[in-house]
């Protein structure tokens, strides 16, 4: 258990992994909008999965398979940019959850599920050049 737990710090800051004191906000308590499965997501040059992303009105759920659950509220998502082209097959979902580590790499058919939902964290090529990116 320990490994998970060491694992487990991948993804989540220390306070909110498995060895340390602090609780992950639960999932909504409500059906959600879309739900896909079998998937995953890249942080820190790690692979994650699988797992199961929940689309929420609130923001979005992701069910690690042996992880646990975490919740990143849509308050905390600051941009969804989607990848383009052939080799870019992945986005990159920026947030400031305290709960889980960024930014998140996730698949671009992951993420232009996402943008339809949440179209205001979209963040467009042109505003990217705008700040810099």
């Amino acid at each position: 258990m320990a490994s998970v737990g060491n694992f487990t710090l991948l993804v989540f800051p220390f306070q909110y992994s498995a060895l340390g004191k602090l609780v992950r906000t639960p999932l909504p308590a409500v059906r959600p909008l879309e739900t896909i499965k079998w998937s995953h997501f890249f942080i820190r040059h790690a692979n994650i999965g699988p797992l199961a992303w929940m689309l929420f009105k609130e923001g979005i759920g992701i069910k690690i398979e042996i992880l646990g659950d975490v919740f990143l509220p849509l308050e905390e998502i600051d941009t969804i940019e989607l990848g383009a082209g052939f080799m870019d097959y992945m986005s990159v979902v920026c947030h400031h959850c305290p709960e889980l580590r960024g930014p998140l790499q996730v698949p671009n058919h992951v993420a232009q599920i996402m943008a339809a939902y949440y179209p205001d964290k979209l963040l467009v090529p042109a505003e990217a050049a705008e700040e810099g990116r």
